[in-house]
C-alpha cells in the first residue's frame, strides 16, 4: 500500500508518501529519492551492494543511479521522498546535477547530521498526517533542510557525481534500455539482443548506457543477476545450479565465478552467513500475528507448559526462571536497567546515574514506576469534578530517557489521589497509592489522553517501540491490591481497551507477577486475557 502525504493539486518539485511494498526491479529516475523507515526494515539495493536498513535509517539513490527496495519485512513501512533536483539546483547555484555519497555510516545515531536528517523526516510526515493546511510550504521547508545538511555533509565522492546525461533524447534511450534490461535480465540477453528489441547499434547503447550509469551493460545484468540470487540464496533452500540457472546464468560455475568476484565470497558462504537475515526473530509474544494470548497454565519454576494448548492446539512456550535457558539465548532483562519512580529521574544525580548505567550496560530500555504519582501532578479536578492534566513534568522524563537513546519501559500507575478510590496503606516512602480508580470512565480517559499526548510528542512508531507495563503485582493483596482478582481483572480490562483505542500496534504487558504462590494468579489472569481476546506483547516476572 501507498499513501500519498501530499496533496496533488499543486505541482510541487518533491513528493512524498509512506509505502510498505517493495520495488524489486532496478530502475532510476531523474530525482533525487530519500527513503527513511518508520519501522521495520527493508533491503536496498545501491550500484552493487546491498544493504539491510532498519526502522529510523535513512538511505538516498542520486539522480540516474540504478536502485531497488528488494524486500521489505512483514511490518516494515517507510517515507518515499522524490526531490526534481532540476528544478531546486538554481537554489544552490550548482552548475552540474547535485549528487551525494551515502554510506551506512551516516546513520550513526550521535551524529549531528544524521539528527538533522531525522528530524526533517520526522516532522513531515507528522505535519503530513496532521492535516495542516501550511503543511507544504513546511514540507519544503524540510526538503530544503535536508538538502542543505546534504551537501555539507556528503560531497560526492567523483567530481562529475552520478551523471548528467547530455540530451533528453539520450535519457529517453537510456531509460527504454533499463527498462528492456530490468524485465529481461534473467533470459539469454546480450547487447546484440537489446540492439535487435530496441532498434539501437550495439556501439550506441553501450555508449550512452555507460555515460549515463557509469557502469557497462553486460555488467550492470551481472549485477542484476547477483541481486536476485542473493534474495534466493537467503530465502530459499533450492540447489545453487538452479539459482544460478533461475537468475539468467549459463551455468553454476560462471555464476560461482561472477558471484565471487561482485561479493568476495562464495554464493555457499554467503548463504551461510546470511540465510537467517531475511527470518523474523519474533517476540515473546506476537503483537501483529496472533489474535489472542495462548493459555499458559503455570506450574514449578523450572517449566511451564500447558496442558490445555495440547488439547486445542494453542502454542506453548517454555520458560526456565533459572534464567540460564529462557528462549534460547534471548535474556530480555540483559537490556533493561531499572531507575526506580518517575520523579526520581527529575534529579540531577539520577540522571548521571542512568546515562552510565545505559553507557556501561548498552542497555536499550529504562524501566521506571509511579508515572502518575501525585509528585508529577499530572491529574486534578476541579470544584465541579472537571478532569484537568497536566503532562510537563512526565514529558522531561520521557525526554531524558529519549536523549540517552533509550526507550521508556513505563510501569503504568499508581493511582492519582484525584482519581481514587479510597487511600489504603502505602507500601512506599513516597505513598504510593494503589486503590482501584473511583470511576473507570475517567481513568479510561486519563489513560487515553496521556496515550494521544505522547504520540503526539514523539510520533505513533516512536512509541510504539516503547513498553508498556501494567501495575505491580495484585496477588500481593493488601500491599499492591486491595480488592478482588475479579476487581483487577475489570480494571485491566479498562486499562488494556483504553491503551489498544490509542496504540493499537504498542507493547502493553502484564503487571509484574512475583514467585511467592508460584505465578498462580499470573495463570488466572492469563487465562481471564485469553477469554477476553487480551493480546499481550510481554510477560512481566519478578
Amino acid at each position: 500500500m501507498i499513501q500519498s502525504i501530499l496533496p496533488k493539486t499543486v505541482a510541487y518539485p518533491f513528493s512524498a508518501d509512506i509505502s510498505n511494498e517493495a520495488e524489486n526491479e532496478n530502475h532510476f529516475h531523474s530525482d533525487l529519492e530519500l527513503v527513511y523507515v518508520l519501522r521495520g526494515s527493508i533491503s536496498f539495493f545501491l550500484g552493487n551492494n546491498r544493504y539491510k536498513i532498519k526502522a529510523k535509517d535513512f538511505v538516498f539513490a542520486n539522480p540516474y543511479e540504478a536502485h531497488a527496495i528488494q524486500t521489505v519485512s512483514d511490518d516494515g513501512c517507510y517515507v518515499h521522498i522524490f526531490i526534481q533536483e532540476s528544478r531546486l539546483r538554481p537554489l544552490f547555484s550548482a552548475s552540474k546535477m547535485m549528487t551525494f555519497s551515502w554510506k551506512e555510516t551516516l546513520n550513526n545515531r550521535s551524529n549531528p547530521f544524521y539528527q538533522t536528517i531525522a528530524d526533517a523526516m520526522h516532522s513531515i510526515v507528522v505535519d503530513g498526517s496532521g492535516q495542516d493546511a501550511d503543511f507544504p510550504a513546511k514540507a519544503y521547508q524540510q526538503i530544503l533542510r535536508i538538502l542543505i545538511a546534504m551537501t555539507e555533509n556528503c560531497p560526492p565522492e567523483k567530481a562529475e557525481g552520478s551523471g548528467g546525461l547530455k540530451s533528453k533524447n539520450q535519457h529517453q534511450k537510456s531509460c527504454e534500455i533499463m527498462d528492456y534490461i530490468n524485465s529481461h535480465f534473467t533470459e539469454d540477453i546480450s547487447l546484440n539482443v537489446i540492439s535487435q528489441a530496441l532498434y539501437l547499434s550495439p556501439p550506441y547503447i553501450s555508449k550512452i548506457f555507460k555515460e549515463s550509469f557509469h557502469v557497462g551493460v553486460l555488467e550492470y545484468i551481472n549485477r542484476l543477476r547477483i541481486q536476485k540470487s542473493m534474495v534466493l540464496l537467503c530465502s530459499s533452500n533450492a540447489y545453487i545450479a538452479d539459482i544460478a540457472q533461475e537468475c539468467g546464468f549459463a551455468t553454476a560455475n560462471t555464476f560461482a565465478r561472477i558471484f565471487q568476484k561482485e561479493t568476495g565470497i562464495t554464493p555457499t558462504d554467503y548463504r551461510r552467513q546470511h540465510a537467517d537475515e531475511e527470518k523474523d526473530n519474533g517476540a515473546l509474544f506476537s503483537s501483529t500475528r496472533q489474535d489472542y494470548l495462548p493459555l499458559l497454565e503455570l506450574g514449578s519454576d523450572e517449566e511451564l507448559h500447558s496442558d490445555a494448548a495440547e488439547q486445542n492446539s494453542s502454542t506453548s512456550i517454555a520458560f526456565d526462571f533459572s534464567g540460564k535457558h529462557m528462549l534460547g539465548k534471548a535474556r530480555p532483562w540483559n537490556k533493561v536497567i531499572y531507575a526506580g519512580t518517575a520523579e526520581l529521574l527529575l534529579h540531577h544525580s539520577a540522571q548521571e546515574t542512568v546515562k552510565q548505567a545505559i553507557k556501561d550496560f548498552d542497555a536499550e530500555y529504562v524501566r521506571f514506576v509511579a508515572p502518575f504519582a501525585d509528585s508529577l501532578q499530572s491529574y486534578s479536578e476541579d470544584g465541579d469534578g472537571n478532569s484537568h492534566y497536566f503532562w510537563l513534568l512526565l514529558d522531561e522524563v520521557l525526554q531524558f530517557i529519549c536523549d540517552c537513546h533509550a526507550k521508556p519501559f513505563i510501569a503504568l500507575g499508581y493511582m492519582p489521589k484525584g482519581l481514587a478510590a479510597a487511600t489504603p496503606p502505602s507500601p512506599f516512602r513516597w505513598n504510593a497509592n494503589t486503590s482501584a480508580p473511583k470511576s473507570y470512565d475517567k481513568w479510561a480517559d486519563y489513560l487515553k489522553a496521556f496515550f494521544k499526548h505522547i504520540v503526539q510528542l514523539f510520533s505513533y512508531e516512536e512509541v510504539c517501540t516503547w513498553k508498556f507495563e501494567f501495575w505491580n503485582d495484585p496477588a500481593m493483596d493488601g500491599i499492591f491490591w486491595h480488592e478482588s482478582l475479579e476487581v483487577f481483572q475489570k480494571f485491566f480490562l479498562v486499562s488494556y481497551r483504553a491503551f489498544r483505542s490509542v496504540l493499537p500496534d504498542g507493547q502493553f504487558g502484564s503487571p509484574s507477577f512475583m514467585y511467592y504462590d508460584k505465578y498462580r494468579q499470573a495463570g488466572e489472569l492469563l487465562e481471564f486475557c485469553r477469554s477476553q481476546n487480551i493480546r499481550l506483547d510481554f510477560l512481566c516476572l519478578h
